[in-house]
This record gives C-alpha cells, sequence and structure tokens, in this order.
C-alpha cells in the first residue's frame, strides 16, 4: 500500500457512519441478549434477580461496543489529532471486553447454580470486587498517558 494513503484524513462522515454501525452493533446485541433470555428462560423459573441480571448484560454489552467505538474513533482522530486518549484506548478497550466476557460467565455460573444459598452473596461479591479491580486497573493506565502529555508540552511548548 502507498505511505501517501495512510496519511490521508477520513472522508467526511466517516467518523458518524462508525459511530452508527457501533450502536447497530449495539442494538442488535441488546435485542439478541434478551431475545434468547427470554425465550431459554421460562416465567416461572426467573428469579428475583432476572431482570437485573439481563439488564447488567445489556449494560456489559454496551461497554464493549462503547470501547470499540472509541477504539474506533480514536483511530480516526488520531489521524486528524495526535492528541487525547487514542493511545491507551486499545488497552481500555480490551481490558473492558475481558471484564465484561468475566462477569458474564461469573453470572452464568451463577445462575446455573442458583440451588447454592451463599453462592448468590459472594457472586454480587466478587462482582463488586471485580468492577473495583478494573476500575483502578484502567486510571492507573491514563497516569502514563498524562505524564506523557506534560512532558510533550514541557519539551515543545508551542503545541
Amino acid at each position: 500500500m502507498d505511505s501517501d494513503t495512510n496519511n490521508l484524513p477520513p472522508r467526511k462522515g466517516t467518523s458518524r457512519m462508525t459511530q452508527g454501525v457501533c450502536l447497530a452493533g449495539f442494538v442488535v446485541t441488546a435485542i439478541t441478549l434478551v431475545g434468547i433470555t427470554l425465550a431459554l428462560v421460562p416465567p416461572t423459573s426467573r428469579s428475583d434477580w432476572f431482570w437485573l441480571r439481563l439488564v447488567w448484560m445489556v449494560f456489559l454489552s454496551s461497554l464493549c461496543w462503547g470501547g470499540v467505538s472509541g477504539f474506533l474513533m480514536s483511530s480516526l482522530s488520531a489521524r486528524l489529532s495526535p492528541k487525547g486518549i487514542g493511545g491507551v484506548t486499545p488497552a481500555i478497550s480490551m481490558v473492558v471486553f475481558w471484564y465484561s466476557v468475566a462477569s458474564g460467565v461469573l453470572m452464568l455460573v451463577q445462575a446455573l447454580l442458583s440451588g447454592i444459598a451463599w453462592l448468590s452473596r459472594v457472586h454480587l461479591a466478587v462482582q463488586i470486587g471485580m468492577g473495583g479491580i478494573v476500575a483502578v486497573i484502567l486510571l492507573l493506565m491514563l497516569i502514563p498517558l498524562l505524564h506523557a502529555e506534560t512532558d510533550k508540552q514541557r519539551h515543545n511548548p508551542k503545541e
């Protein structure tokens, strides 16, 4: 591929189309999650936590699609302007994706083993702990970026 092609700015409307595709992906995923869940779990078998779990899965789906959108938008905006969090966006997207997968698997295991009384409390505690750990990891990932921006401004004050 020609090196001049890589330096071209994105076509007008590309970011809007990208956001639209990611939004459509989220909507399809959410409808699929709700449809499969409602088809597999009859109303008589739904626990008190059923709707909360379903909303949580849709929320996790929105995090994943938001990560994809952020990753794609940062690559588009990086070609226009090298500033911002574009450098860590792929890593943030991956952490959020794997957190969503782990959370979903934990929820599935807890739902399948719902006969064990203490498992519900442990599941909630693990979900909260895992969420806190992931939040701290994401915050720590931003520290080098902030320092890099400060160093860049110190060495190149005109930018």
